[in-house]
């Protein structure tokens, strides 16, 4: 008999393995971990573990957008908790792609603190034994396109009109300005010039998202832009920006590796979604990521970090959740199915593109048994790292705990209450409230009004 729990109050694996099965679903767990102690190969270096901390934004940026001591404290905290990769969180090319007035902004004014940021990162890192550990470090290069609030107040930048998607701020009508190609190619030269500035830092890489309904992600599922090299039906035209940036970028820093966090399927009728099918209906289609995956694969893009949805519209789709920000409302489907699906389509992207090391995400509604999910992932070869995000917010320490003890302590892990997105989606500094109370209360009393 199917239980009507829907939060997460599973004791033991073996309580969650049951329920798994009596609702028909097939989620593999694996007793053993060591897996996730394993090096693997990362563009052209190695991490020393598959443990990924994933970009979480804090919001938190000094004066000139660069890391504060907040920002600097989560990246040392993580560095120091053994996560095998750090993937520095979402960072503004430009000041009017910036999604709130405290996101990150890269650029010459900043540069020197984001060097300091990451010799930081690479002094403070250590492994399970307390050991010297150098964790790879990614920069996430971005703009935030129809999410962008540079000044607080709602700025977007849109590359093409879609009911769906326009009716989410009051500012957008039918005759709102859409980004022209000769703003795109202008942008286009901000990205190749962060990279180089990112490659002068010392960063391993520089990932230019893609995911996530910000600018480049949107303009992959660009259908209803006319008359434009960067969309309409056209693959290659709706792809363009994304590589042309990645190619140009290669050109002029060969030694420096490039990465995407890459939305492969957006759970949003077309022409809403990308990785959709074309009958208005919510039913996933890789064949086009797929195709984008063999033409970053041919720009010696070799890492992939999956993303899926869009979470300013589903966002339980990649993240499941037990409670959500004030306001909102669960799904109706449960949590075990949107798992399931979000396996399925990971395992589908990996049989389609097998030389691919793809990082797989969304597990964090598993608390503990997130670890177990994600061995046997890596096992079968589906992935080749686990992203951590919300975990790693609420304990930074979890990889060295898991590799030091083969498993993680519930006590100290995320319980996907939403309110670090409650806290980012308010434009006020982003913690995990349930495990850093003392440094974030007040942070979140603001965003609760």
């Amino acid at each position: 008999m199917v239980s009507n729990k829907r939060k997460f109050q599973y004791s033991k694996l073996d309580e969650l393995k049951k329920e798994i099965k009596d609702r028909g679903l097939e989620i593999p767990f694996k007793s053993g971990t060591e897996v996730l102690a394993e090096s693997f190969r990362i563009g052209n270096s190695s991490a020393p573990n598959r443990l990924v901390a994933n970009p979480m934004e804090g919001n938190d940026a000094d004066k000139d957008g660069g890391p504060s001591s907040l920002t600097n404290r989560r990246y040392r905290r993580l560095a120091s908790g053994g996560s095998g990769v750090i993937w520095v969180e979402a960072t503004a090319v430009s000041r009017d792609g910036r999604s709130s007035p405290r996101q990150l902004l890269f650029n010459e004014r900043s540069a020197t603190a984001f060097r300091e940021l990451l010799r930081e990162i690479k002094s403070c890192g250590r492994g399970p034994k307390g050991e010297p550990q150098e964790p790879y470090v990614a920069l996430q290069l971005t703009h935030s396109g129809r999410h962008s609030s540079p000044d607080g107040d709602p700025a977007p930048v849109i590359a093409h009109h879609e009911e769906l998607l326009d009716e989410k701020y009051e500012v957008i009508d039918s005759d709102y300005p859409v980004i022209s190609d000769e703003e795109l190619d202008d942008l286009k030269s901000r990205y190749v010039e962060a990279a180089g500035l990112a490659e002068e830092c010392g960063f391993d890489a520089v990932d230019i998202k893609a995911c996530h309904g910000y600018l480049i992600h949107e303009l992959l599922a660009s259908y209803n832009r006319k008359n434009s090299r960067y969309g309409g039906e056209s693959f290659a035209a709706r792809t363009r920006f994304l590589l042309e940036i990645i190619e140009e970028i290669g050109e002029r820093n060969p030694n420096l590796d490039i990465t995407t966090r890459l939305n492969i399927y957006d759970h949003l009728p077309y022409p809403a979604g990308f990785g959709m099918k074309k009958d208005g209906s919510l039913a996933m289609d890789l064949s086009e990521p797929a195709r984008l995956i063999d033409e970053l694969s041919k720009l010696d893009v070799n890492t992939i970090n999956l993303a899926i949805c869009n979470p300013y519209y589903n966002p339980y789709v990649e993240r499941p959740f037990d409670s959500p920000v004030p306001g909102g409302t669960l799904p109706e489907e449960h949590p075990l199915n949107t798992l399931q699906r979000n396996i399925r389509v990971t395992r589908k992207i990996s049989e389609l593109q097998p030389d691919i090391n793809f990082i797989g995400t969304g597990y964090s509604w598993l608390r503990e048994y997130s670890a177990n999910l994600g061995a046997s992932l890596c096992d079968e070869g589906t992935i080749a790292g686990v992203g951590v995000g919300r975990i790693s917010l609420a304990d930074p320490d979890y990889a060295n705990q898991l590799l030091s003890r083969g498993n993680l302590d519930r006590g100290d892990l995320c319980t996907t209450c939403s309110s670090c997105v409650q806290m980012l989606r308010k434009g006020v500094e982003v913690g995990c409230l349930t495990r850093d109370t003392e440094m974030y209360r007040a942070s979140y009393r603001k965003a609760i009004g």
